[in-house]
């Protein structure tokens, strides 16, 4: 009777050796019909993260995911953001992808584009959500951007329309509204009043004329030499 009771036990602990090394080494893949979306809000508990990767059909085991976070110490260090996660992910794949956050996404902003153009492009990019950039407040910027106009809501287009310079952009996937929005503004301080001349302008409160009159001449004008011409 010890013996058998010997090799029972025996037999238990040597299975969950194995499960544990296995879970440890990431093995359990998840398999899924298509690439699935989730997103990681800042802050969100590493419980509560298991729980939207389950129900995002992510992982087939909220207990297997928390245990390998436990065993490979990446429970707390998984960073916030929207993910695209392939098929047949190993839980050691999916887990170093969380840890070591969203890829970022290049985005090119040609000239000539409207402010609800370039919301389209970020939006397609799943970078923002559409709408998020037209409709963003930029009262809640004014005091980091004192030479942003009071009367941006009369802008041709919108309330930044003029203000989102054409450049290649670098976002993360699921990035918020404003940190958009600063990284187009901060852009456009450092080109175009910055270095373009435009600091003069700011100062006597002049920019959104500039930027209208520019917007015009832009749509009116094709050739960029006879914009020059227009403007005088």
């Amino acid at each position: 009777m010890n013996k058998n009771r010997l090799i029972l036990s025996s037999f238990f602990i040597l299975a969950a050796l194995t499960l544990g090394w296995s879970l440890f080494q990431g093995k359990e893949s998840i398999n899924l019909s298509q690439s699935r979306e989730v997103e990681i809000s800042r802050g969100m508990s590493f419980d509560k993260v298991s729980s939207e990767l389950k129900a995002n059909g992510i992982i087939s085991s909220e207990t297997v995911f928390k245990i390998y976070g436990a065993l490979s110490g990446s429970f707390d260090k998984i960073k916030p953001g929207r993910y695209l996660f392939p098929q047949n992910i190993e839980v050691s794949r999916l887990m170093k992808i969380l840890v070591d956050g969203p890829e970022e996404i290049s985005v090119i902003v040609p000239p000539g584009l409207t402010l609800a153009e370039i919301d389209d492009r970020l939006s397609m990019a799943a970078v923002i959500k559409p709408g998020e950039l037209i409709n963003f407040n930029v009262d809640n910027l004014r005091k980091n951007y004192p030479w942003l106009p009071a009367e941006t809501k009369d802008a041709i287009g919108g309330p930044l329309e003029g203000f989102l310079m054409p450049d290649t952009y670098n976002f993360f996937p699921g990035t918020d509204a404003g940190s958009v929005t600063k990284t187009f503004l901060d852009n456009f301080y450092k080109k175009a009043i910055s270095a373009g001349g435009l600091l003069f302008f700011t100062k006597q409160g002049n920019v959104l004329k500039i930027i209208n009159l520019a917007s015009i001449l832009e749509k009116e004008v094709s050739d960029s030499s006879e914009r020059c011409l227009a403007a005088g």
